[in-house]
């Protein structure tokens, strides 16, 4: 009887609830369990046009949601009540994951609107110099671009892209067609399509204008026979990649209205370009590769490489300028990318020609020794060399001689030649990072006409080729004691006594000067292999954690396994924190990386904790970094999202 009577009652206490209340409550009760229960960093609800609402704090829905729960318990307890108990187990059973879920989401947005607003802001002061520039000409003129190398990739012949390249990248371009020559092979890189190109990244100056964009193509990659054709090597179907190219122009310069460099045409008279010796138009004698009429490639970067360089300054260079107005950063890293490759063809050579007007007496003299054959016989170079990233570190003014130090990080395998034996790989491509020390005789000015065409005569701006003499051949200036640009004066190891004290005195010039970019995804991966082989060992637990990490941020596995290898040889040289105040802001760079996207996967903090407990760290450490960097960004990114819709009216 008292079933029957209760049975009634709870019948009786639904039917006298109106039924639109009771879908509503139940119609938002399912909004929030499905945000619970969906799939986590998946990326639903998070897009361009903003997702699931406003994408700022959702905390409001959870009021509305209390409030109808309250409600029901006062009005309809027997329903209202088992509803509540039920909510509550769901909340403190999944709430963690729907609140870090809605971070992620915040995060993801808030940042992607800060890049866009930086970029924007960028954009609108090239516009206010050249209201003819639209984003819309850029990309499409930078796609051209991208298709025109892969051309001259394949052909390994830079036809018509040495046009618009400056000479870091012609003498990175050269140096491996030279390289794929001797193995009797080329590259080739075929029905390439381009499926995305966005700016990613735009700076303004008062000496240059800058654009990166990101490029994302895919291409079947081949290698094959230089005399048969046969393919030897490569895919047999297209493999999307993404690539990071950045280019720069000179703030005068304008947007064109007809065809200019990558058409293949001169900016500055319109004819159909050729180019002499010193790189000036035959018809009109202009230097076009100076960035003076047009956008010029300076980089090309992996997505794993990739980091965006905040625009600050950097120790040394506002103080140098007073003396030297033109002095920039620009020139000296493409002048110590320039040296790099040459660096890397004299190995390869076994003499000092490819260095001879580029470095000082002393180094060429340092140099000559490592051409020396080992116990074996055999002397040893660098192959299958890349650029990962040229920074400046800073500048050292000196009475007689100021100095740059600039830090190269790149990869190559270990090779060992005979005198009558071929080449033999002996190791991995693994990734290292140098200290290059640049110098130039104090009171010597920058000529910006020439500070992209840094394998040129400063003097006359003839092409410096590899000859045994230290003098221009055309002109006779003398090219390697710094009278007339900086020339390489040593190549430190990063953990030498010497480049350590070389850092020293660069952060006292200016203390107050940040480091202008972050490590990049491979250069953390590299730390992260060095720190959990300190011990000798990677079990295959923490192997599969690295391997996690790596495929999450497009490192190529093949990338990541020469690590290890190199790690274990203990020839793994990158940069890293030099003290626990570093370590721990490493920690906190590789935290940011890994929340990137918001979400952090249980292998990646798996990674992070097997490689901090190296340092001396706890899991509870690790988790309470975790927990700070998600804040904070978190934070920094609500505001920007806020800041976004008061600056759009967003209600």
């Amino acid at each position: 009887m008292r079933k029957r009577v209760t049975a009634s009652f709870a019948r009786r206490c639904v039917s006298a609830v109106p039924f639109k209340f009771i879908a509503l409550f139940l119609f938002v009760l399912a909004m929030s369990c499905t945000d619970v229960f969906a799939r986590a960093g998946g990326g639903e609800g998070y897009g361009g046009g903003g997702g699931s609402g406003s994408g700022g704090d959702s905390g409001g829905g959870d009021v509305f949601i209390l409030y109808l729960l309250l409600n029901l318990c006062i009005r309809h307890p027997v329903i209202g009540i088992p509803l509540l108990i039920i909510a509550a187990v769901l909340y403190f059973k999944y709430g963690n994951q729907l609140q870090a879920k809605r971070q992620s989401g915040v995060i993801r947005r808030g940042r992607q609107m800060q890049t866009n607003a930086a970029v924007e802001n960028a954009v609108e002061r090239i516009h206010a110099r050249d209201p003819q520039f639209t984003q819309a000409q850029l990309l499409s003129r930078l796609k051209k671009a991208f298709l025109c190398v892969q051309e001259d990739w394949g052909r390994q012949e830079l036809r018509a892209a040495r046009a618009f390249m400056s000479d870091g990248m012609v003498e990175r371009f050269e140096l491996q067609f030279l390289e794929q020559r001797e193995r009797g092979v080329r590259n080739e890189m075929r029905d390439v399509r381009v499926t995305d190109i966005v700016l990613v990244q735009a700076e303004s100056d008062a000496l240059f204008d800058t654009v990166t964009v990101r490029i994302t193509a895919s291409a079947v990659d081949v290698t094959k026979d230089l005399k048969t054709d046969a393919r030897v090597a490569g895919s047999n179907g297209a493999q999307a990649f993404t690539e990071f190219w950045s280019f720069v122009r000179r703030p005068g310069a304008k947007t064109l209205q007809g065809d200019g460099l990558i058409e293949g045409n001169c900016p500055n008279c319109g004819a159909r370009l050729q180019l002499n010796e010193s790189a000036q138009c035959a018809s009109c004698g202009a230097v076009v590769r100076s960035g003076e009429y047009d956008w010029i490639l300076t980089e090309i970067t992996q997505a794993c490489e990739w980091v965006a360089v905040e625009s600050a300054a950097v120790p040394g260079v506002e103080a140098l300028r007073a003396a030297d107005p033109g002095l920039c950063i620009q020139h000296l890293e493409d002048r110590a990318g320039v040296m790099f490759w040459r660096y890397v063809a004299a190995l390869r050579q076994g003499r000092i020609d490819p260095m001879r007007k580029m470095a000082a007496e002393s180094f060429c003299a340092e140099l000559k020794k490592r051409f020396e054959p080992g116990p074996q016989g055999r002397r040893r170079y660098f192959g299958e060399c890349a650029i990962g990233a040229v920074e400046t570190e800073g500048v050292l003014h000196g009475e007689d001689y100021d100095r740059a130090v600039m830090g190269v990080r790149w990869s190559g395998a270990a090779y060992s030649v005979g005198t009558d034996s071929a080449p033999r790989r002996e190791a991995e491509a693994h990734v290292i990072y140098n200290l290059f020390v640049l110098i130039r005789k104090h009171g010597v000015k920058t000529d910006l006409s020439l500070s992209l065409s840094s394998a040129h005569c400063p003097s006359c701006g003839a092409a410096v080729h590899e000859e045994v003499a230290n003098a221009c051949a055309y002109c006779g200036a003398i090219l390697n004691d710094g009278s007339s640009d900086w020339v390489l004066e040593d190549i430190l190891n990063v953990y030498t006594p010497e480049a350590q004290a070389l850092r020293e005195k660069i952060r006292a010039t200016d203390p107050t000067v940040i480091s202008r970019r972050s490590a990049s995804a491979l250069e953390q991966a590299a730390w992260m292999v060095q720190v959990m082989l300190a011990d000798g060992t990677i079990d295959e637990k923490e192997t599969e954690a690295l391997r996690h990490f790596a495929d999450r941020r497009q490192i190529p596995r093949e990338r990541l396994e020469s690590m290890m290898a190199a790690g274990r040889a203990g020839a793994l040289t990158v940069s890293a924190p030099e003290n626990q105040e570093e370590a721990n802001e490493w920690l906190d760079s590789i935290a940011e990386i890994v929340l990137a996207d918001g979400v952090v996967s249980p292998k990646e903090k798996e990674a992070m904790v097997n490689m901090a407990r190296r340092l001396h760290f706890t899991e509870t450490d690790i988790r309470q970094v975790l927990a700070r960097k998600r804040t904070e960004l978190y934070q920094q990114s609500k505001a920007q999202v806020k800041m976004h819709q008061n600056k759009s009216g967003e209600v």
